[in-house]
């Protein structure tokens, strides 16, 4: 995906659920024989505002909140719909 400098971006932890804007403060494009690559620097809401490269990063990126709330609700409601079906199969629910 494509990002512009100064744009602000949503960062969702992929191993620890947690949330996160961050600020795309510098894109990377780097040419060589095999060809052109752009890499982006973003800066993490630290107290040391760290600017470190997304790719380093384990997250899954949003542009909108939006986006990041519809993708939330959806996790949660697999999650949920999952834990019944294996009480439901567990026999630990009434399933009438």
């Amino acid at each position: 995906m494509k990002y512009k400098v100064g744009q602000i971006i949503y960062l969702l932890g992929k191993e620890k659920t947690s949330v996160f804007p961050s600020q795309v403060v510098e894109k990377v494009t780097r040419k060589n024989l095999e060809g052109e690559e752009t890499s982006y620097i973003v800066k993490i809401p630290n107290k040391e505002k760290t600017e470190i490269e997304l790719e380093k990063l384990n997250v899954e990126v949003f542009v909108s909140l939006d986006t990041l709330r519809e993708t939330l609700l959806e996790e949660a409601k697999l999650s949920i719909g999952k834990i019944i079906e294996e009480e439901k199969a567990a026999g630990r629910l009434d399933v009438t």
